[in-house]
């Protein structure tokens, strides 16, 4: 049997569907992250996540600029670090 050949055509599409998923997931993971990052800082998280993911060409950068005007990152209460929460006994 004469197995079916696949056109130049389709093989110029896979790059392109294997990006396009990861579009979306990159950008729910940018939410994410900046909506921590600004929650930390005391800044609205829900209206910076969402201008970088719906904008993210522009409210990266925006909040790239606009998080040096933000205080220093506290951590959220409740939480320590991976380094404070281990103790090593040597002995």
């Amino acid at each position: 049997m004469l197995e079916r050949m696949t056109s130049p055509t389709e093989l110029q599409l896979l790059p392109l569907l294997l990006v396009v998923p990861l579009v979306p997931v990159s950008g729910v993971c940018l939410y994410y992250a900046v909506s921590k990052d600004a929650a930390a800082r005391g800044a609205n998280a829900t209206g910076w996540g969402a201008a970088v993911f719906l904008l993210p060409p522009i409210g990266g950068p925006v909040y790239a600029v606009y998080r040096r005007r933000l205080p220093e990152r506290t951590e959220p209460l409740g939480r320590t670090s991976d380094c404070s929460a281990r103790s090593v006994s040597a002995g």
